[in-house]
Order: C-alpha cells, then structure tokens, then sequence
C-alpha cells in the first residue's frame, strides 16, 4: 500500500499543464495585478492632490512620465494575463515585458511626485534605464536556469 502512495505521488504531483503554469503561477499573476493596481491608486491620488487648484496638470509638467506610466499599466496588465495563455517561448518576452511595465507605471508616478521637471528629468530616465536591465538580466537568469532543467529531464540516463 505504501508503495504505490509513493508512486502516485511521484508521478503526478509536479505536473504542469502544457503552457507551464499551474495555480499557483495562475494566483501570483492575479495578485501580482491587484498590487499593481493596489500600488497605482494612492500614487495617483497624490498626484491629483499635489496638482488641485493649479493652473497646470502632470500632462504639462511632466509629459513623458506621466505618458509612461498610463501606457505601462495597459501593457502591464495586457501582457501579464497573456503570458498565462502563451504555449510557447515567447512567454518570456511576454514575462519580461510585464515585469519592466509593472515597475515602470508606479515608478513614473513617483518621478511625477518627486522629480522637478526642469532641472532633473535625467535621473528618472537613468532608474527607468537600470530597471529594465535589471528586469531583462534577472529574466534571462530564469530563462537559463529553466533551459537547464529542461535539459536534466527523465529522458537522460545516468
């Protein structure tokens, strides 16, 4: 009896499905979205509070983060949830976009918030720089480090 509760469970219990997520991943990238969104609320909050009752919006003062940040959550948002549909290898440009997009919409906002738009726009756009290579480099890690399992498969013999 024992052995064949070993062997079941052997067998079956780290099986993905074809396109390689399982339920686990599924709730990640679900909860994964809800902080995004979770994280965007109050940042625009504030921003709207820092803007009331002045003659000028963060459109004006700051364009290109404020453009950043509102296309970042569509692609953030767009590309996590088709990640978990893709059967193919592109899922990791899709992940890799998603992440980068997922830093880049809350991080622009705080640009907006603490960033001067005159005199120190460059900093934003050097961490928004580094992030995506951080994004990229730890994505292409994953990507090795997944190559390399695959390669140890059951199909190799010692």
């Amino acid at each position: 009896m024992m052995p064949e509760r070993m062997d079941l469970a052997g067998a079956n219990q780290h099986q993905l499905p074809a396109n390689g997520f399982d339920v686990h991943s599924r709730n990640f990238y679900f909860t994964f979205n809800a902080i995004l969104v979770a994280l965007l609320v109050p940042l625009i909050a504030f921003v709207q509070l820092m803007y009331q009752n002045k003659t000028h919006t963060p459109f004006k003062t700051h364009p290109s983060f404020m453009i950043i940040s509102v296309v970042s959550l569509a692609i953030a948002i767009v590309t996590s949830v088709a990640v978990l549909y893709i059967d193919s290898q592109i899922r990791i440009i899709f992940r890799t976009v998603a992440h980068f997009a997922a830093v880049a919409s809350p991080l622009s906002l705080l640009f907006v918030l603490f960033i001067r738009a005159d005199k120190y726009y460059w900093i934003g756009y050097s961490l928004l720089c580094a992030v995506f290579a951080v994004v990229v480099v730890s994505n292409v890690f994953a990507y090795i480090k997944l190559r390399g399992k695959k390669d140890d498969g059951p199909h190799q013999m010692a």
